[in-house]
């Protein structure tokens, strides 16, 4: 048994079969003169088939190429040639690799930076976190703070206005040039007989509003007496004689009262609108209660639905 000592018969299956395994078997049985001169014939025929090869420049690859020069070559260079092929093919592969490596590289250290800003970011996140919890509960502590000081606020500033009476009604320059004296006649409209002691009044005036017009309502007066006591008396015959009649004016009489208490009273008014169509009696008390008085006993309201769901 021998192989084929003819190397353009190896370099042209080389290319053209690559040796298929019935042309190997054939290759490896012995031969005679007659099956030499048909080796002759293929070897002719596989040069031929082997020049006849082309390969188009615009789709060659580095195989392709190592390919075409291993069908060209001689028995003594085509291992160099297959070796220098394979070198190139290995530097290129290792190049490939070699930017592979790097751009992994650059993707760990974007992962490891990403890491570390997330893992701060959850840091400063739990941070604020806690900070909002404490701030929460301050705001909570202010909010009850704020809301016991206004409400103490609201009682100094009605204390400090519990000797005072509003007067409304009362025509614009009435009272002339002395508001004082003008006023220490109320015990003249409301009975000298109730007053044993002159009125002490500390001071009268016109609210701070502009003189309105003749078609605007009309500015209050505030009147503050010297003893509570002159103002309470004051108020309850002004309860019980209703409007006074002043210069052609229904004048009336109310306790001077901030602005917020007055809103909280004024609430009340549907309520005792209600109580006067069933003709149950009731009032507000200080500083915004309704009081009423219903088969003989007394109950106190804080709120109108309080009054609406006892009327049902």
């Amino acid at each position: 048994l021998e192989f084929s000592s003819s190397p353009h018969r190896f370099c042209g299956d080389l290319v053209s079969r690559r040796y298929l395994p019935s042309q190997r078997a054939m290759d490896l049985q012995p031969r005679g003169k007659k099956d030499d001169q048909n080796v002759v014939d293929s070897q002719d025929n596989d040069n031929a088939t082997a020049s006849k090869i082309s390969i188009s420049p615009h789709n060659s690859d580095d195989s392709s190429r190592l390919l075409l020069s291993a069908a060209s070559c001689k028995p003594a260079n085509m291992l160099a040639t297959l070796q220098d092929g394979n070198k190139g093919l290995s530097m290129k592969i290792e190049k490939k690799s070699a930017d592979l490596h790097s751009s992994i590289d650059d993707l760990k250290s974007s992962m490891n930076d990403l890491l570390l800003r997330t893992t701060e970011a959850e840091l400063r996140i739990s941070t604020v976190e806690d900070t909002i919890a404490r701030h929460d509960q301050v705001l909570i502590e202010l909010q009850k703070d704020n809301a016991y000081l206004k409400n103490k606020v609201d009682q100094m500033e009605n204390q400090s206005r519990r000797s005072n009476i509003r007067v409304v009604g009362l025509k614009e320059d009435s009272e002339g040039r002395d508001p004082v004296r003008f006023f220490t006649r109320i015990p003249d409209v409301l009975g000298i007989i109730n007053f044993t002691k002159p009125l002490e009044i500390e001071r009268a005036h016109r609210t701070s509003a502009p003189k309105p017009r003749p078609d605007e309502p009309l500015r209050a007066i505030l009147i503050r007496f010297l003893h509570f006591q002159d103002t309470e008396k004051i108020l309850q015959l002004a309860r019980a004689n209703g409007d006074i009649p002043i210069d052609g004016k229904r004048v009336s009489l109310f306790p001077d009262m901030s602005a917020d208490l007055a809103r909280r009273r004024k609430q009340f008014r549907p309520a005792a609108k209600a109580l006067k169509e069933k003709n149950t009696t009731g009032y507000l008390i200080h500083p915004a209660w309704m009081k009423v008085q219903y088969k003989g006993r007394s109950h106190i309201f804080n709120t109108p639905g309080e009054v609406f769901t006892f009327l049902k």
